[in-house]
């Protein structure tokens, strides 16, 4: 049952990364229509106005990572630390303490 349950939880949080993925995807595109609409309203064409949406919105990727959950690799050791008796810790969440 644990297997069952542990695999279940790995399924759920990879689709919901995925329906997040596709929002933030949908919603720079639906930006960049916007942009690229004010564009062609000024008179550019089709392709000037995709081309000046994109070099003003910047670069989509680092867009896309700057809104990413953040992800870390621990070791063994501090896994045993974290999480305590639990024999796979892959998947499990932990808070750091920023520095202010």
């Amino acid at each position: 049952m644990r297997t069952l349950r542990l695999a279940w939880k790995r399924l759920t949080g990879t689709l919901a990364g995925a329906r997040r993925e596709r929002e933030l995807a949908a919603e720079i595109e639906a930006h960049l229509a916007m942009q690229t609409e004010d564009h062609l309203a000024r008179g550019l064409s089709p392709e000037e106005a995709r081309r000046q949406a994109l070099l003003k919105f910047g670069g989509v990727e680092s867009a896309k990572e700057s809104y990413a959950a953040p992800v870390a690799i621990v070791s063994a050791t501090a896994a045993k630390r974290l999480w305590p008796g639990v024999a796979d810790p892959i998947g499990r969440r932990f808070r750091m303490n920023r520095p202010m």
